[in-house]
């Protein structure tokens, strides 16, 4: 009989709670060009780029809405992640929405690293770059996605709930992610596999209001990777007693996101 356990990941300091339904925590960025916060750093490469305004956004399980949550000194957790019933897992992922400002009206893109601890190659151990995935993309190309399909566009005057499940619907036609960590079906189950990154390069393409403005809008979702969560086999640990609502320490090993533009 398998038991019903809890997930939770946090990126907080050097806390990542996982407990299997599960959710995910994470102190973002301070409104400057070079912050750090809770042992995660985000930083401008480029001198005259700046954040003008972030928000992070979460579904409340609780209350059936979705929670503008935004504040510096916030751990900001993902919604549970049930490892049982894996269906119910499809308002789990936190948005993050970073308005830039400042780049160059000669950018064509804007670029981001996302940093882990370099030491931290083992993906069996208890970090969060071991099961999470990111998926990104500008204000606009999802407002082109909403147009298509019928949906609330995001931006100024949207509500929560509009931008939240706009923005997540957009990302599920999105195949693409970026990982830290990597896993292949074996049998019933997955397994680790290759090399763990220690860095994601991203980039995302500007139109040309956005240049023209020098200011643009990125949306992130972190989320829980399955084929990562399962490759951790928590569920098979046959050592621990995992109780409903129990936690399994994580620790934060995400420690830098930089921005730059070209």
């Amino acid at each position: 009989m398998h038991m019903r356990t809890r997930l939770v990941v946090s990126l907080l300091q050097a806390c990542l709670c996982v407990a299997f339904l599960s959710a995910a925590t994470y102190a973002w960025v301070s409104r400057n060009d070079n912050t750090a916060s809770d042992g995660m750093q985000m930083e401008m490469d480029a001198q005259s780029m700046s954040i003008s305004n972030y928000d992070v956004y979460k579904y409340n399980s609780e209350t059936n809405e979705v929670d503008n949550i935004t504040s510096d000194d916030t751990v900001y957790e993902l919604e549970a992640y049930d490892s049982i019933f894996t269906e119910r897992n499809v308002n789990t992922p936190l948005l993050l929405v970073v308005k830039l400002k400042g780049f160059s009206t000669n950018a064509s893109y804007i670029d981001f690293s996302i940093n882990c601890v370099e030491t931290h190659t083992d993906m069996t151990e208890d970090y969060t770059s071991n099961i999470i995935c990111v998926k990104y993309a500008t204000e606009s190309a999802i407002n082109a996605y909403a147009s298509s399909a019928g949906l609330a566009p995001v931006g100024a005057g949207s509500s929560n709930g509009d931008l939240y499940y706009t923005a997540t619907a957009y990302f599920k036609t999105v195949a693409q992610q970026q990982q830290f960590a990597q896993a292949v079906q074996n049998g019933h189950t997955y397994d680790y596999t290759g090399t763990k990154a220690v860095q994601l390069d991203c980039s995302v393409a500007l139109t040309a209001q956005e240049k023209a403005a020098q200011e643009a809008v990125l949306c992130f979702i972190i989320d829980y990777e399955p084929d990562l969560v399962e490759a951790q086999h928590i569920n098979n640990f046959s050592n621990i007693q995992l109780q409903l609502g129990s936690a399994i320490n994580f620790r934060n090993d995400i420690k830098l996101i930089s921005f730059s533009s070209r």
